[in-house]
């Protein structure tokens, strides 16, 4: 159980990657015995560095478990159900142009309280995909959800 919950990781892009427009999601997992998400919003942040440069996308969700039976009458594109309790958060996306050079990319998840013990998270990881592979067509069941950018 904690408060205070952040995870904060740096990805330094030395490679070459195909040009295309990607995009980055958060995979987690929110047990049966999972409590305290549902009071306070968790803070994820992204950002693409390069040559002095900084992108920033922030947004604030809710994390919520799967429920069966309940459909969101208006689903959040944003928010996913990748199959077995798994939810995909999407944070942002990002562009890399042909020819680009190196940048990096930063991730943060962070969640805190004064008043609300949280438990029962796992989380996969960071998801990056071209996004013309990123399939919004899913239906979403949840128990409810709030997606708002700051």
């Amino acid at each position: 159980m904690t408060l205070s919950f952040r995870i904060r990781s740096r990805l330094n892009a030395v490679c070459s990657i195909p040009p295309a427009t990607y995009t980055v999601s958060w995979r987690a997992y929110l047990s049966a015995y999972a409590c305290g998400w549902e009071f306070d919003a968790v803070n994820f942040t992204f950002s693409k560095k390069q040559n002095g440069t900084e992108d920033i996308s922030r947004c604030k969700c809710y994390l919520k478990r799967p429920r069966a039976g309940v459909v969101l009458t208006q689903p959040d594109p944003t928010i996913q159900a990748v199959g077995n309790g798994w939810m995909e958060y999407e944070v942002g996306e990002f562009a890399v142009e042909a020819g680009e050079g190196n940048f990096a990319l930063k991730f943060a998840m962070v969640a805190t309280s004064d008043y609300h013990w949280k438990t029962g998270l796992s989380l996969d990881g960071i998801v990056i995909r071209p996004k013309s592979l990123v399939d919004v067509t899913v239906p979403l069941r949840l128990e409810s959800s709030k997606c708002r950018s700051p």
